[in-house]
This record gives structure tokens, C-alpha cells and sequence, in this order.
């Protein structure tokens, strides 16, 4: 993972740059860096977490929610930057939040309306 390592680091310090210079520089017109990634449930999201707990970069007030307000990936397996394919990753875990609640609702629906002789049927 030395690559990874690599690249989370310079995105780190990236970050902390541009805190730094937004609380230092109260006028300044820098612009929010941005990152996007493909894979990131899968491959980014736990190579930052794994990077952040070895660096212990918590203890700095500096954790994987504060770096998502950065990040955005593709909602699908096309790496292309077009309206229909980019999400940012805090608007994704809201998403899947919000879908988990949805998929339990149905489900508890679902469960009420089946006649008591067919609930241990299925499972949740």
C-alpha cells in the first residue's frame, strides 16, 4: 500500500493546507480542493481509515467525515465527470443511510401485512 499511502498523505496535507490558509487568511479566495475517486467504498474509504488510525490523525481533529466534505466519486463503473455519474461522498453515505431506513420500512410493512401463519416464513 505504499502508492495508497503516498496519495492519502498528499491529499492530507492538501487539505490541511487549505484549512490552514482558509483560517489564516480570512479574505482569501482559494479554492476548496477537490478529489475524485473510483472504488472508493471498496478500496479509499478503508485505506484512509487504516491511514488515519496508524497516523493517529484523530487526535488532531482531523478524521475520515472531515475529509469527505472533499471527496466525490462515480456513481457507476464509467470513470466519466458528467452530471449523471458524479456524487460527493457525503451526499452517497446520506443516500445509503437514507436507503437502509427505506429497505427496513418496507420490510416492517411488508412483515405487517402477512397473515400470522406465514411470518416465520421469511426471515429479516
Amino acid at each position: 500500500m505504499p502508492s495508497a499511502e503516498l496519495s492519502i498523505k498528499v491529499i492530507i496535507d492538501r487539505v490541511k493546507n487549505y484549512y490552514k490558509c482558509k483560517n489564516k487568511c480570512k479574505n482569501s479566495k482559494k479554492a476548496k480542493p477537490m478529489f475524485i475517486f473510483r472504488g472508493y467504498n471498496k478500496y479509499w474509504e478503508p485505506a484512509f481509515e487504516y491511514y488515519i488510525k496508524e497516523h493517529n490523525l484523530k487526535e488532531h481533529n482531523l478524521g475520515l467525515e472531515d475529509l469527505e466534505d472533499f471527496f466525490w466519486l462515480f456513481n457507476g463503473q464509467n470513470a466519466r465527470i458528467s452530471d449523471n455519474n458524479m456524487m460527493s461522498v457525503s451526499n452517497y453515505n446520506r443516500l445509503e443511510k437514507y436507503n437502509e431506513e427505506l429497505k427496513k420500512e418496507s420490510w416492517n410493512e411488508f412483515n405487517n401485512i402477512l397473515p400470522i401463519n406465514m411470518k416465520d416464513k421469511f426471515r429479516s
